[in-house]
């Protein structure tokens, strides 16, 4: 049986859980890649058992809900709302993937594209560092950075 703010077998988010969290989901679901935002809109909009859309596919119905309850994970991550939270207040938020190299950029705009690529597309260090053509032991850095600070803000939160 499925609790608050986790995904049944039926793979549905619109008919489980507080209405908050939906809506903070759906909040954050703008930023995620098109395949990840596509599946969370669906389930929400349609209410429909995830096994529909699996035939529909042609996939295992398992399969999708693994995906989707990957992807409401990572966006209730800490890391992701701050992510979120720094592209929302940025005033032109770098793409995914990058269309400029990593040396190119401001320092403000490598540590957005760092911090989207990790936490938002899901891609590896070693992808990053390659995607933006800069060292990894940047791209690790700043993610320990990002991790930090998400940690704080997290704490801030829960003080008030």
């Amino acid at each position: 049986m499925a609790g608050p703010g986790r995904v049944g077998a039926a793979g549905g988010v619109a008919r489980r859980g507080p209405t908050r969290r939906v809506g903070e989901v759906m909040e954050r679901a703008v930023w995620l890649p098109e395949s990840e935002r596509a599946l969370v809109n669906w389930v929400r909009e349609t209410g429909r058992p995830l096994s529909e859309l699996a035939a529909t596919m042609g996939v295992r119905s398992w399969t999708l809900q693994r995906r989707l309850r990957a992807t409401l994970a990572k966006v209730m991550t800490p890391g992701y709302r701050h992510v979120v939270a720094q592209l929302e207040v940025a005033s032109d938020p770098p793409p995914w993937p990058p269309r400029e190299a990593g040396d190119a950029m401001s320092e403000e705009r490598l540590a957005l594209s760092i911090g989207r690529g990790l936490f938002i597309a899901g891609k590896s260090v070693r992808a990053v560092a390659a995607a933006l053509g800069v060292d990894r032991r940047i791209v690790q850095w700043r993610r320990e950075r990002l991790m930090l600070e998400a940690g704080a803000e997290k704490r801030r939160r829960a003080v008030r």
